[in-house]
């Protein structure tokens, strides 16, 4: 998950009682987005920054077309609406093992992505809609198309696209996380069910 070498980790059961903790009903919980998190699992198997960035943008372009009720939505202004979330949004915890020479460490991947997305803005422009038009244009559109004059190839680019990779990684969860909990909410409501993100 290019997290530094580091492993997620797994206890395995000792009796079949433990297995309950395990029976996550992820597709009942996911099953308006099964498509994107479909995307989004094929992005952490791509072996390059490339093509994992270009399927986490195709997770936010699913979760903007679908607010938007726009087949064409390129993202670029969800993304504006959404980048603060980055900040604030309640990820959960993934612990990973990493093995120092006198130690072994414990982070949570969420954190730590975190971190390294807020590095990566730091470097981009401060206004968001700059940002989100940075994502798309000189990244997604010029990894999918060579589009705006310039090919993004292994390199100099790629090390523009790795270091973005945290942002459109974080944005993508979040476009699945909210819409399935604006669908949640919906249910508990009583209200027709929808399967939207809602606009701050």
């Amino acid at each position: 998950m290019r997290s530094g070498g580091a492993l997620a980790l797994f206890r395995r059961p000792k009796k079949a009682s433990e297995f309950d903790r395990f029976n996550l009903p992820l597709s009942e919980r996911y099953v308006g987005v099964a498509d994107w998190v479909a995307m989004y699992a094929t992005a952490l198997l791509q072996i390059d920054s490339l093509g994992e960035f270009l399927h986490y943008y195709r997770v936010i372009e699913a979760a903007a077309r679908r607010e938007s009720a726009n087949p064409k939505d390129n993202g670029v202004k969800w993304v504006e609406n959404h980048l603060a979330d980055i900040e604030t949004f309640a990820f959960g915890e993934l612990w990973l093992q990493q093995s120092r020479p006198n130690s072994v460490a414990h982070r949570n991947l969420f954190s730590l992505l975190r971190r390294r997305a807020r590095a990566a803005l730091k470097t981009l422009p401060s206004n968001d809609a700059e940002v989100a038009r940075y994502l798309y244009g000189a990244l997604r559109c010029c990894i999918a198309h060579s589009s705006g004059g310039k090919t993004v190839d292994f390199g100099v680019d790629l090390q523009e696209v790795s270091a973005a990779l945290p942002i459109a990684k974080l944005l993508a969860r979040i476009a699945i996380e909210k819409s399935v909990s604006s669908s949640r909410t919906s249910e508990d409501d009583g209200s027709p069910l929808r399967h939207t993100s809602r606009r701050r």
